[in-house]
């Protein structure tokens, strides 16, 4: 199975993330500048990310109250954001499919840095 991801980084070296949303191997990376992050989609394409000063991921993950399957999880959405400056891009990617049977596609939000959501994030996620 492919990585979720790959990350080149300044110095030459590459990182490859894990082969689960589940297990993405995120805090694994080293902490080194990020010259460009290449995600792996669920549709088979790649979103790339460069030109940030730092990288954050996390994912969306919702439990099932109800019916046979009450205490399943499922993760909808996976969060990229890059930070440069003053200003933070976040990609909302859907994991889950929609109504069509699609998966993969991303919304695209900017914030502020200092956005009060933004702030709220663990520090420690940001590569």
């Amino acid at each position: 199975m492919k990585p979720t991801y790959a990350i080149k980084f300044f110095d030459g070296s590459l990182f490859f993330g894990g082969t689960s949303y589940y297990e993405t191997k995120w805090t694994e990376i080293p902490r080194k500048q990020i010259k460009q992050l290449i995600y792996n989609l669920p549709d088979g394409n790649n979103l790339v990310l460069n030109n940030a000063e730092e990288f954050y991921h996390f994912v969306e993950v919702v439990t099932n109250l109800n019916g046979i399957n009450k205490g399943d999880t499922t993760i909808e959405y996976v969060y990229l954001l890059t930070r440069k400056e003053d200003k933070v891009i976040s990609y909302r990617i859907n994991i889950k499919k929609d109504i069509q049977g699609n998966t993969g596609s991303i919304s695209r939000k900017e914030f502020k840095a200092n956005n009060e959501w933004i702030c709220k994030l663990n520090e420690e996620g940001w590569r």
